[in-house]
């Protein structure tokens, strides 16, 4: 069975290096510093889940998610420090699968990247 493939967009270097790390005992993790870079790695391979922050420079985690959602169906995780109701509407309506806030749980990530992977619901 292949290993579900994870882009992790992040422009903070440790916390990248911190996801990478987790979700890289179990799938391929590939690394964007910010969503510019992550729609250059779409362009070169697919991946089965998305892991982005909402607040990056160049192309930020919403434009991202809009790019995606223009491609087709990939599930798409927001990571932020904004817990903002009119963040949590702009993620509803591109169908964002999971919005986490930072700090994050670690566990709670990776059981929602491992469900989406898998087809399932977080």
């Amino acid at each position: 069975m292949r290993t579900a493939r994870v882009l992790v967009a992040e422009d903070d270097a440790l916390s990248r290096f911190g996801v990478r790390d987790l979700l890289g005992r179990e799938f391929e993790v590939v690394e964007a510093a910010n969503g510019k870079e992550a729609l250059a790695r779409l362009d070169e391979q697919a991946v089965d889940v998305v892991v982005t922050d909402v607040v990056m420079p160049e192309v930020d985690g919403v434009e991202l998610t809009r790019a995606i959602r223009a491609r087709g169906r990939t599930p798409v995780i927001w990571c932020t420090a904004y817990d903002r109701e009119e963040l949590r509407r702009e993620a509803t309506a591109l169908a964002v699968d999971a919005y986490l806030l930072k700090p994050l749980d670690l566990d709670v990530l990776y059981r929602t990247v491992a469900a989406l992977a898998a087809g399932r619901a977080p």
